[in-house]
């Protein structure tokens, strides 16, 4: 009888662990379809996201479109007027070169001419009349001073000698 105890004992304790491993089991394909079953409502919304994402994309398709070939055009007209910027620039400082260069011409024309002689001449007499009146004015004020300084004094002995009295 002990061994039919035994035997009875063992097929319940391995009863007792198949019903835990098959509860285990149970719960963890439970836990693995509540995943799945999360798993699908995530994909349905990103699919929905995607969805209008999709026709935000093909609304925005054609403004995309009409902005890259404006984009390109503005970028053929900079380049255009930077070019024509260029060349005006060249044109205006080669007219100021043909300008300074013909002035150049003229100015030694000039110097060699018998009227520019004369100028230079009579602008060196006038510079030299100019430099003698400074010295006149120079020496005159300085005299004026003194004179002033020396009636000032005068003036204040008079002063001093009335009060004197």
């Amino acid at each position: 009888m002990g061994d039919r105890v035994w035997t009875s004992f063992d097929k319940v304790l391995v009863q007792i662990v198949c019903t835990a491993k098959i509860t285990e089991e149970e719960n963890q394909i439970a836990w693995l379809e509540e995943n799945i079953k999360k798993g699908k409502e995530e994909l349905a919304d990103l699919q929905k996201q995607n969805e209008v994402i999709k026709k935000s994309c093909d609304v925005w398709k054609p403004t995309y479109t009409v902005l890259k070939k404006h984009e390109a055009y503005l970028e053929n007209e900079i380049a255009v007027v930077k070019e024509a910027i260029e060349n005006e620039r060249e044109m205006y400082e080669n007219s100021i070169a043909k300008c300074r260069k013909t002035l150049e011409e003229y100015r030694t024309k000039y110097k060699e001419s018998a009227l520019a002689h004369e100028y230079y001449k009579k602008k060196e007499e006038v510079e030299e009349i100019q430099r003698r009146v400074l010295e006149w004015l120079k020496k005159y004020k300085w005299k004026e001073d003194t004179s002033l300084d020396a009636l000032g004094t005068a003036i204040a002995n008079a002063f001093t000698m009335c009060s004197a009295y």
